[in-house]
């Protein structure tokens, strides 16, 4: 400990006194009374509550970023091998409608899926692909305040695809008049305070190549509605980004000079949801008009569908699988600056 306090105090030497060096000390280790957040909830309204906590707006549709025509090309072939890949996987009776073994099935299948979309797409066309990262459950700590409340998330995606650049943001950040607090977070959100050690963890470590993310997928076996799904994509976005925001020292109570994204793809196994997120800003607490950050969120769909055991891929859900993979990022001195 004496060691630390040393090396405090040298970073701030002829910048502020011993006192306020150790008051820099202390944030690293701040111990307070605060609201507990889970990724996933069962509350009434959820996906309204949770889209209030993270000062979020849910629009309509999806970003109008992606290549429909470019992805298409890939969705055939991939049609045909994630097909074998399902019949495999069942004809070692893992049924993905048993709820106690869907985590697997859905493991085994988007393993197979992502080696396979990696095998059939020449880097050449996505030079991003050799330099990314996949994470296996990493863990996710992000704190924030709300209505002057201060919350913490922790979280454990099933998978994090991380790369050297961030991705290009999904649309021009918006302004909108954030209506005052209107849930309570004990009576309508179900929190309650603790005592704890505020701490933010963005997944990886200092010096990581590769900090940006770009696509998170997330085995739900809890949430059995839209409005829970919905809910579990925001919170999940929300603490990515806010942690990596955070890490990169960002402070709470600022807007970003360039907004962060992430895509999001939840699924039982069978069952999938893909939502993009865009933070654009930090400052939570203010509920008068300014910037708000951003969500989308696609109709829920199955990869394929069983029928007399003959097994027919769903192309749409294929589709919005590879739009994601394949959308490049993008450095920010080729991003406008908002």
């Amino acid at each position: 400990m004496r060691a630390i306090k040393d090396v405090v105090t040298r970073q701030f030497k002829g910048k502020h006194k011993g006192k306020e060096a150790l008051k820099h000390l202390g944030s690293l280790n701040t111990i307070k009374h605060a609201f507990v957040v889970k990724p996933t909830t069962q509350v009434l309204d959820c996906d309204s509550k949770y889209l209030w906590l993270t000062k979020s707006v849910l629009l309509e549709g999806m970003p109008q970023v992606y290549d429909k025509k470019f992805a298409e090309a890939t969705v055939n072939r991939l049609s045909s091998y994630l097909h074998k890949s399902i019949l495999q996987t069942k004809q070692y009776q893992i049924d993905p409608m048993q709820r106690s073994k869907a985590e697997f099935f859905a493991q085994g299948l988007l393993q197979d899926m992502m080696r396979i979309f990696w095998s059939m797409n020449p880097l050449d066309q996505h030079p991003y692909m050799t330099k990314s990262s996949l994470a296996y459950r990493p863990s996710v700590t992000a704190y924030w305040t709300r209505s002057h409340e201060i919350f913490q998330v922790e979280d454990r995606p099933s998978y994090v695809l991380r790369c050297k650049f961030p991705l290009g943001r999904f649309a021009e950040p918006i302004k909108e008049e954030v209506k005052p607090a209107s849930y309570l977070p004990t009576g309508d959100l179900g929190l309650f305070k603790r005592q704890i050690h505020l701490s933010n963890f963005p997944g990886y470590k200092i010096g990581n190549p590769l900090p940006y993310i770009h696509t998170q997928i997330i085995i739900d076996r809890k949430s059995c509605t839209r409005e829970q799904t919905i809910a579990r994509g925001v919170m999940s976005s929300f603490a990515q980004l806010v942690s990596h925001a955070i890490h990169k020292d960002h402070k709470l109570g600022q807007a970003l000079d360039h907004p962060l994204c992430c895509q999001n793809i939840i699924t039982d196994g069978q069952q999938f949801t893909f939502m993009c997120y865009q933070l654009n800003t930090l400052n939570t607490n203010a509920t008068w008009r300014g910037l708000v950050n951003m969500a989308w969120a696609s109709d829920s769909m199955n990869l394929f569908h069983e029928h007399e055991e003959e097994i027919s891929v769903n192309d749409e859900c294929l589709q919005y699988i590879a739009q994601f993979l394949i959308n490049k990022p993008v450095p920010f001195k080729k991003q406008k600056k908002s």
